[in-house]
């Protein structure tokens, strides 16, 4: 469940800070919730490919009526993303409304 696409894929080479940033994502997404966000970081993952493929973490939470407020579901959509380029990277985590507190 915390495995990044790319190695779940075992794709090389790979970038470790993408992989370290995709796991904490995951793990913040279960403390938020209570529960894992998928079974697999793969396309037969209905729930993967709705949030991380799709980008409709928004719609996921909204129909779970899991109460996260905007600035968290926009870093935890940011950081989920399943191709390493398109995630944050950890300064722009840092920088984050919601990590800032602001949201």
């Amino acid at each position: 469940q915390y495995m990044s696409p790319e190695i779940y894929r075992s794709r090389k080479p790979f970038d470790g800070h993408a992989v370290d940033l995709w796991a904490v994502s995951v793990i913040l997404f279960m403390m938020v919730t209570g529960f894992p966000p998928w079974d697999r970081p793969c396309g037969t993952d209905i729930r993967y490919v709705y949030i991380c493929r799709r980008g409709r973490l928004e719609e996921f939470c909204a129909s779970w009526n899991l109460g996260l407020s905007p600035q968290l579901i926009d870093l935890l959509q940011r950081m989920l993303r399943e191709r390493p380029i398109d995630r944050l990277s950890l300064e722009q985590i840092r920088t984050h409304p919601w990590i800032r507190g602001e949201g």
